[in-house]
């Protein structure tokens, strides 16, 4: 029992994984309020686990894990260097999804 009470602290106690798990949390949670503002009402269910849309909590996530790393074992470490390629590779890969789905979103707008 008390190795695995020493494996949730130091899972909790990661620096990088919390990071990366609380900017997932703060993107999710603005994603409420600018659901709220765009759909005048609340359903958090959606918004708090939904994919896509903004912020994206995916490049929130990885860039949190990329900053963590930073801070923590300086820009000439491998764990940034790591980071920072997933951090890239993620937000261009998130980019290229939102602009291939806009794409039928604005031919049915046109034939609307």
């Amino acid at each position: 029992m008390n190795i695995f009470l020493e494996n949730v602290k130091a899972f909790f106690g990661n620096y990088l994984l919390m990071s990366a798990v609380v900017a997932w949390l703060m993107a999710q949670i603005i994603k409420i309020f600018t659901g709220v503002y765009r759909d005048r009402h609340v359903n958090l269910t959606v918004l708090l686990f939904s994919t896509g849309g903004m912020p994206s909590s995916h490049s929130a996530s990885v860039l949190g894990l990329t900053t963590a790393a930073a801070l923590r074992d300086g820009f000439g470490s491998s764990t940034f260097a790591i980071s920072a390629i997933l951090s890239i590779i993620v937000i261009i890969d998130a980019m290229g999804v939102r602009y291939e789905t806009g794409k039928p979103s604005k031919m049915l707008n046109k034939i609307v």
